[in-house]
């Protein structure tokens, strides 16, 4: 019976995978450092996101709310709904004083 023996590879074959290794773990590295870079950005950019979901908290409630009409208030730009907003403050200013004024006729 004849033993077969396994040929052991040579230096410079062993230098040439490990050197292949090596560079295929370079690129892996990069790679990562990549997703970590990425990461990194994507966590500020939720911070950010988070930061204008609170400052917008209130948005959602005048448009999900059925008493403010589910977002017909929220659809008029800002200024329009003051200039609304104004009228309807001095009508009631104005109907505020026409009534005080009649008291006060009444009373002499």
């Amino acid at each position: 019976m004849a033993l077969a023996v396994a040929a052991q590879p040579s230096a410079p074959d062993t230098y040439r995978e490990v050197r292949q290794q090596f560079v295929g773990l370079q690129t892996v590295e990069g790679q990562l450092d990549q997703v970590r870079v990425d990461t990194t950005t994507l966590e500020a950019d939720l911070a950010e996101t988070e930061a204008l979901q609170q400052a917008f908290g209130e948005m959602k409630t005048l448009r999900e709310s059925w008493l403010l009409g589910r977002g017909i208030v929220t659809a008029v730009p800002p200024t329009i709904m003051q200039i609304v907003m104004a009228f309807f403050a001095g009508g009631f200013g104005a109907l505020l004083i026409t009534l005080v004024l009649r008291s006060v006729r009444i009373a002499h």
